[in-house]
């Protein structure tokens, strides 16, 4: 009984976890580089760390969320506006106290950046809260964990085998991943000037010296 409730709670775990990842990290990855200036290097520094500690723990918020719908008695018979609701401030409140810690232990430390993304990927999830628990709620489904109870949850994947489900729970991995590979080709690095060039234009300013220092070397070996 003991090693099957064991066995119950890490597959919850990890798929708890597989769908806040899959969900949230091309959404941060855009905001942080696009919006708050962060470096690609950076962003994906956060994006491992979040995804860590996600996997290590941290996606045990889910069963806070589960015990606080219970407490303001959010259950199958809600209307998903009120579902929606509920997931939203949650999250908005989870990432508001994490986020932070989170920049700089990827080694940020510009204040402003830090606040921005935090102040952005707070207010993504509070417009995205709902759609994230939705999210958590069908890939528990997808792979075998709980039943989904979403009224919109199509019936066309709700009544799929278990195979076909995680299939198509692999192939959102698989999109999620690319999406943030695309997202970081799209938002190349920015050069700060004086402070930390380039290798390229580094390696390009070397050449002209070794050049330059070549072409000394042989007027003095004429002359």
């Amino acid at each position: 009984m003991v090693l099957r409730k064991l066995g119950y709670e890490f597959k919850r775990h990890l798929s708890d976890s597989t769908a806040i990842v899959t969900f949230f990290n091309p959404l941060s990855a855009t905001l942080e580089t696009a919006v708050a200036g962060m470096s690609d290097m950076v962003s994906l520094k956060s994006r491992a760390i979040a995804a860590m500690l996600t996997y290590g723990g941290l996606a045990n918020l889910t069963k806070v969320r589960d015990w606080s719908k219970n407490l303001f008695r959010i259950g199958k018979e809600s209307s998903e506006k009120t579902k929606y609701l509920h997931d939203a401030l949650f999250a908005g409140g989870c990432v508001l106290t994490i986020r932070p810690m989170i920049y700089l232990a990827s080694g940020e430390t510009d204040w402003k950046k830090i606040a921005i993304g935090t102040a952005g990927i707070t207010g993504l999830n509070l417009a995205l809260g709902g759609p994230a628990g939705y999210s958590i709620d069908v890939a528990r489904d997808l792979t075998g964990v709980k039943e989904c109870d979403r009224r919109i949850y199509p019936r066309l994947v709700r009544e799929r085998t278990p195979i076909m489900k995680k299939a198509i729970a692999a192939s959102l991995i698989a999109a999620s991943i690319g999406i943030q590979c695309l997202t970081y080709h799209l938002t190349p690095d920015k050069i700060e000037w004086g402070k930390n060039p380039a290798p390229e234009v580094y390696n390009v300013e070397q050449q002209a010296q070794v050049r330059g220092g070549l072409g000394d070397l042989e007027k003095s070996l004429e002359g």
